[in-house]
């Protein structure tokens, strides 16, 4: 009997998932802004704003809406923190419209070094290799006009965007939905 296979390519898996289960996984946990208009979904880039009691996390492009200002360095209040896991809680409904994100004054998880499933846009139709670079969108550009600030994307834009300089694209592989794996080599915050 001949044997047969399903399809060309298998799916990366669902973002915001670590995709990598070694000690060099860092995932820390701390309250998302309670000011915060934006919900912080799985597998967005997150900003740490420094604080008296250690920090709160906010959304990236949450945090340049309400007019913050995004560059890689931390610049002693605000810094690139990681991406959102997910990671079910207990105390939260998983159901209908609050499926997949942490809300304004929740706790979340966040991955600071380590691999994780992220969706990767590609405005510029550049190559997605492994090893390649990433970049996040910190505002938006006319000649790409499907772009949207908080992207992540395989090539720079000039002043539109910011390369994440502790991650990189692990396998180069974007699956059907978008998904991709990322590395993040060395964590930027404490």
């Amino acid at each position: 009997m001949p044997g047969t296979a399903i399809g060309t390519q298998m799916y990366e898996g669902y973002v915001g998932t670590y995709s990598r289960n070694d000690p060099s996984v860092v995932i820390a946990a701390r309250q998302v802004n309670p000011t915060d208009t934006a919900n912080i979904n799985f597998g967005d880039p997150v900003v740490l704003i420094q604080n008296a009691t250690g920090g709160l996390y906010s959304q990236l492009a949450g945090f340049i809406a309400g007019g913050g200002t995004f560059s890689f360095a931390p610049n002693g209040t605000v810094a690139f923190a990681g991406f959102a896991v997910r990671e079910v809680k207990s105390f939260e409904q998983y159901t209908g419209a609050s499926l997949g994100y942490y809300a304004p004054g929740a706790p979340a998880d966040v991955i600071l070094r380590g691999n994780v499933n992220v969706t990767l846009k590609n405005p510029q139709a550049a190559a997605v290799v492994s090893g390649g670079p990433l970049y996040v969108r910190v505002s938006t550009n006319g000649a790409y006009p499907t772009a949207a600030v908080g992207d992540l994307e395989p090539a720079g834009d000039g002043a539109h965007t910011v390369q994440l300089t502790n991650c990189m694209i692990t396998t180069g592989i974007v699956d059907a939905n978008g998904s991709c794996e990322i590395t993040l080599i060395t964590r930027n915050i404490p």
